[in-house]
Parts: C-alpha cells; structure tokens; sequence
C-alpha cells in the first residue's frame, strides 16, 4: 500500500509532541503581532493535522516607527497590523490573542515574569515555541526569555522550542 504525502511526511519528520498520541496544544510566543510567520510552516502543520494552535503576541502592533514611515497615526496602524495578524492566522487555523506589554518597551521583571507564567500556565499547552533570546530585537529577547521563564517555572511540563528570526 503506497503512502500519502502527509503520511510520508509523518513518518520521515515527526512533529514535536506527537509520540503523546493526542490532540495538541501548541503555543506560539512572539512579541509583535506579525512574529508568528518565523514559525507558520510549523504551526500550519501543526493546525493541519487537527491540534489546537494559539499564536501569542506582547505587544498589539503599535510601533511609532513603522506609524511615522506610513504616515499613520499610531492607533490606526496597530489596529491594521492586528487586522492583518488575526487574518494571516486564521488562514492557517491558528487563533490569536494580544498580551500586555508594548512596542520597545517591552520588560522583564519579576512581575513580568509571574503574569506571563500564569497566562502560559493557563493554556495547558504541551508544546511552545518561541524567538530566540540571544539576537538583535529587544523585544524579541524579551519575548523568548519570559517564555522560557515559564517553561522552567512549570517544572518543564510541556515541550520547548525556540526559533529563529
């Protein structure tokens, strides 16, 4: 019996978490709202396959650069940019929700810290991903090391991976 391409693509490259035998649910952590297209052939294979993927954003798209460049107001662009993120990952199943931090002010501190982990605790995932902590973009740092924050907080409960941008 010949197999289909997915099951061939099962079997030569295993997503993370799959040996659980259930459905998953998968965390993406990034600091701006577009973040998530570092990832999106994974999390779109992931939401292919029937797991639950929820991409997290720190900040709702309010970046005064980007605003002047564009001659926008700040509001309106990060209403756009969050239109824009909602839309891009519905199209490939995901759900998408907005934390509480903003752009280039993003900040670790204890505080920090502890309300990321409950928000991440709160989701039960089994497998998160999130940027790589050692580049360019404050924010992005910012991003991967609450993340990783709450990995270890959770005594290592889910899988953990970062990604790179």
């Amino acid at each position: 019996m010949q197999q289909s391409a997915a099951e061939t693509l099962k079997s030569i490259d295993p997503l993370p978490g799959a040996e659980k035998k259930h459905k998953l649910k998968v965390v993406f952590v990034g600091a701006h709202v577009d973040d998530w297209i570092f990832c999106v052939g994974t999390l779109a294979r992931y939401a292919r396959e029937g797991h639950d993927v929820l991409c997290l954003s720190f900040t709702p798209g309010d970046s005064q650069g980007m605003a002047s460049a564009r001659h926008m107001l700040l509001n309106q662009l990060a209403e756009l940019r969050q239109k824009d993120a909602r839309r891009g990952t519905s199209l490939f199943g995901a759900r998408f929700r907005i934390l509480d931090q903003n752009n280039q002010k993003m900040h670790v501190d204890p505080e920090a810290y502890i309300a990321f982990n409950k928000t991440l605790a709160a989701e039960r995932p089994d497998v998160v991903f999130s940027l790589w902590p050692l580049q360019f973009h404050p924010d992005h740092r910012a991003a991967g090391n609450l993340a990783y924050n709450s990995w270890l907080q959770s005594d290592m409960k889910f899988d953990f991976y970062f990604c790179e941008t």
